[in-house]
């Protein structure tokens, strides 16, 4: 199992303290201290380096062995490896970030386009109005106040440019 999980063969690993094999050796600590506390450990996961250098995730249960007399002799352990199914858990974790940046986009879309659809129905109002005042104004006094208006009209054209631009970015 040795050498199929860390590509190490029995006899490199014989006598071998196995904090060496740790990719965080403080973890060993860890470890012990949860064996001693409880006498045993299941599922516990730790990264282990293989001979080629790459990690690989183990998932140990482990318990003390004890003599006749009670005194801790060593350790009995199994060792299995679970890097299929942490790689799969760290993709699951992306695809939920992707999925929730997509949620928010779709949240700001449709606030966005809400917000849109009202400032068009008030733009609308203004813009009619403004026109009206225009064409009474044409009729009886100075080219000043169709100046005015003229610029009214065309905020309020570059402002439903604005709105038809919000609109286009909340359909995507």
């Amino acid at each position: 199992s040795v050498e199929n999980i860390l590509g190490y063969s029995p006899h490199e690993v014989m006598g071998q303290p196995i904090v060496g094999y740790y990719s965080f050796p403080e973890e060993r600590n860890v470890f012990l201290e949860a064996i001693q506390k409880e006498g045993a450990v299941e599922n516990f996961q730790v990264q282990f380096r293989r001979k080629d250098g790459a990690t690989v995730w183990l998932s140990v249960n482990a318990r003390l062995l004890f003599d006749d007399q009670g005194r801790q002799t060593g350790t009995h352990g199994i060792a299995r490896d679970i890097s299929k199914i942490k790689k799969a858990e760290e993709e699951k974790a992306i695809l939920e970030k992707s999925l929730l940046q997509s949620q928010k986009m779709e949240a700001i879309g449709t606030l966005a386009g809400g917000i849109a659809h009202d400032f068009n129905n008030i733009l609308a109002g203004i813009m009619g109005y403004a026109e009206l005042l225009q064409l009474d104004l044409a009729r009886s006094t100075t080219s000043r106040f169709n100046d005015y208006l003229g610029n009214i009209l065309a905020a309020a054209e570059r402002a439903q440019h604005l709105i038809r631009q919000i609109l286009a970015f909340s359909r995507q």
